[in-house]
């Protein structure tokens, strides 16, 4: 998966100096945890400002928590995390925090990022995010039950990751996404039925990941947004034939791996800086079209372990900057084609489902490989050396 961070800091001067009560309020923190030798520098004093992890502004007042990996366990205290009014940046990345998501959070928070810690429970409907968040991370927590659709997402929201929890139901499709939104990653969750065709996605997402959930039924006609480069969604439970979309020219990836789509090869229109197709592992039938057209900055085409059938189009215009092509596990035959100018491709092409079989010579480019077991039963992949001759 690709990793997406922004650090979004706005420095507020004057906008409240600090106040004995911001003191109290970290140790307050420090105290409802049962594990902060990280926070040692946390004692009772007249400023904040030099405490382990603590950002001040010019008049001293907190504006960073940078908690990141500190050891810390515990529960989250959010009611003394609220009392500090010009707080923009919380991060608590990797620790051993527990809790729940609840109201009040600080007020004034650009970045929130719990990821990594043991939150759990279910989201509130009636959950506050202050106006100001820009990026809200909850990956690798333990929370549950449904993504509420009336969850009010602040207006200038622009990442909103709630990877690998144990959220479950629909896809929470009247939640109103803001159109400031770039990257959306449900992932890794047990969210199930069907994408609605309805599904209104701001046309400023940059990257969708639903990949790795229990959605099912057919992909719809969706509209894909305009600034769209990554959709993810492999590893779900979709069925029938693609549909054709419209793919922006900012679309770079399309993940769709390890479902049960069916049906022809989609035979969409690649834009120039298109990179990466994965269609292994789901029931697509017929034959590769000659006519099967991608631009050079092509460099991954998976379409391993279907039902393909027929000969390899010979004058197929193959993409320059091809690193891997895998077909392997098909009912293809014929002879494999030879492709000069690709000498540092890889394209992984055997073993065949029986009943079928590659013949001739094995070109000299690109590299076909074979899968196949070492002699202590490790599984590799080597290059072809020969094949049967064509009859």
């Amino acid at each position: 998966m690709f990793i997406y961070l922004a650090a979004v800091l706005v420095l507020t001067v004057g906008a409240g100096a600090q106040s004995p009560s911001e003191v109290a309020s970290l140790l307050d923190i420090k105290k409802g945890l049962t594990s902060s030798a990280a926070l040692d520098s946390w004692q009772d004093a007249s400023s904040p400002c030099s405490f382990f992890g603590v950002t001040c502004n010019p008049d001293g007042s907190v504006i960073e928590l940078q908690l990141n990996s500190s050891g810390l366990a515990g529960p989250v205290s959010w009611a003394p995390l609220a009392q500090l009014p010009n707080l923009q940046v919380l991060n608590l990345f990797n620790n051993s925090l527990t809790g729940q998501l609840s109201n009040p959070l600080p007020p004034a928070l650009t970045f929130l990022s719990l990821s990594k810690n043991q939150i759990s429970g279910t989201i509130p409907e009636n959950l506050v995010l202050p106006g100001t968040l820009v990026e809200l991370w909850v990956a690798y927590n333990q929370l549950e039950g449904s993504i509420p659709s009336g969850l009010k997402l602040p207006a200038g929201l622009k990442a909103l990751s709630l990877f690998a929890n144990a959220l479950s139901g629909p896809l929470p499709t009247g939640l109103q996404l803001p159109s400031s939104l770039s990257m959306l990653d449900f992932s890794g969750n047990q969210l199930d039925g069907s994408i609605s065709a309805d599904w209104a996605l701001p046309d400023s997402l940059v990257e969708v990941w639903l990949d790795t959930n229990k959605l099912s039924g057919p992909l719809p006609a969706l509209k894909l947004p305009a600034s769209l480069e990554l959709l993810s969604l492999h590893d779900n439970q979709l069925s029938g034939d693609l549909p054709t979309l419209t793919l922006n020219v900012a679309l770079r990836q399309i993940s769709m791996h390890n479902n049960a789509f069916t049906g022809a090869l989609p035979k969409w229109g690649f834009p120039a800086n298109f990179t990466g197709l994965f269609l292994k592992n789901n029931s697509f039938s017929g034959t590769i079209p000659a006519d099967w057209s991608f631009p050079d900055a092509l460099q991954y085409l998976h379409l391993a372990n279907n039902r393909l059938e027929g000969t390899f189009p010979a004058t197929w215009d193959y993409p320059l900057s091809l690193k891997e092509l895998s077909f392997d596990n098909n009912k293809l035959s014929g002879p494999l084609p030879s492709w000069p100018m690709l000498p540092d491709a890889t394209v992984y092409a055997l073993p065949q489902q029986l009943g079928s079989m590659f013949c001739g010579t094995v070109p000299a480019a690109p590299n076909y490989l074979i899968d196949t077991k070492d002699a202590t039963g490790e599984q590799k992949w080597m290059r072809i050396s020969s094949l049967p001759a064509c009859t």
